[in-house]
């Protein structure tokens, strides 16, 4: 999870500056990058993540004549922005997150007007990227996962005795955390009272403590999850209770992939062409999540299984690393020939 230091939050704030870029960019080593970049010259240069972006107009300057691609995951700033709306109207943690989320958004910005493409996970998030970045192309990039379609894992029989549901994710991400803990405290307690069977399967590096101490019966923590076809072989559902973020979530891609019903809320699918209750099973929102919960155990194993294979069809067809592969080849043999 990302540390808050107040002494780098207030100088940041005073220079209007990101707190999250200015921690990635003091934490690159420049100078052996500089010396890389200038004894080869690259044509192409593709950054991604947190750091990709607060690399981009440094690398602009040092390779002017490359073509610069970002590959985003979100759109960070909304990432803190959505964080701040949950927290108390009127707390320091809306306060600091508010702070955070404004600075970043300007940066943000500022370093993608840099690149000559912005290419992202999510279409939704294509549009916003669209709309405020005039002079930069941007396009959808999905990320391909044709391997482990072919080889779904086999779903375990549905039975009266144990229901498992998983949820992966690293916890030191401060919106799965934020997450997981609300499900947690709000949700399961009455959720396990009405269906003694069901259990909670948490995987996932960096497990807050207070998470681990307290945890409500029929919750069970792995933690990081080296074997995931091994993990879910005896697992029912992957849980997905998405309250913030941006862009698309893997973890529900993997799950499709590798033959798991997925619920989840309209956060979690948010920037995925999926259908209703074809492809996955979606909240409304977050309270709305025991009702699908509900829905789901109540489903016939023909059903389920028909939203598993939905569910693997979808990744053949928009998630397949061939087409992915193809599409990157293309804008990029574009983009070097308008240089």
């Amino acid at each position: 999870m990302t540390q808050v230091t107040w002494l780098g939050l207030l100088w940041t704030s005073l220079f209007t500056r990101s707190y999250h870029l200015w921690r990635y960019q003091r934490s690159i080593t420049l100078e052996t990058m500089e010396k890389t970049l200038k004894s080869t010259g690259p044509q192409i240069l593709i950054l991604e993540g947190m750091t990709g972006l607060a690399l981009i107009p440094w690398c602009r300057k040092i390779a002017p004549q490359s073509v610069i691609i970002y590959y985003a995951h979100n759109v960070e700033w909304q990432v803190w922005n959505s964080l701040a709306r949950l927290a108390p109207s009127v707390s320091l943690r809306r306060f600091v997150l508010n702070i955070i989320s404004g600075n970043l958004k300007r940066e943000e910005l500022k370093n993608l007007r840099c690149a000559d493409l912005v290419l992202s996970v999510s279409e939704n998030d294509v549009v916003w990227f669209s709309d405020h970045l005039k002079n930069t192309k941007c396009d959808t990039l999905f990320p391909g996962l044709w391997n482990d379609v072919a080889h779904p894992i086999p779903l375990p029989e549905i039975s009266g005795e144990k229901i498992r549901f998983y949820h992966v994710g690293a916890m030191n991400w401060l919106p799965t955390a934020t997450s997981i803990q609300r499900f947690l405290h709000e949700l399961w307690p009455d959720l396990k009272k009405q269906f003694p069977e069901i259990e909670l399967h948490l995987g996932g590096s960096h497990m807050p403590e207070k998470i681990r101490n307290h945890l409500p019966q029929g919750v069970f923590v792995h933690g990081f999850i080296q074997d995931m076809a091994r993990f879910i072989s005896d697992k029912h559902f992957c849980l997905v209770p998405a309250i913030a973020g941006s862009g698309i979530k893997i973890k529900i891609l993997e799950a499709m992939a590798l033959g798991r019903p997925v619920i989840t809320t309209r956060t979690g699918a948010d920037g995925l062409p999926v259908s209703q209750d074809l492809n996955l099973i979606q909240a409304d929102d977050f309270s709305d999540l025991p009702h699908r919960i509900k829905y789901a155990l109540s489903l016939k194993s023909e059903t389920i299984k028909e939203i598993v294979q939905s569910g693997q069809r979808y990744i053949l067809e928009h998630f397949s690393q061939k087409s992915a592969t193809f599409k990157l080849q293309n804008q990029m043999k574009s983009l070097i020939n308008e240089k």
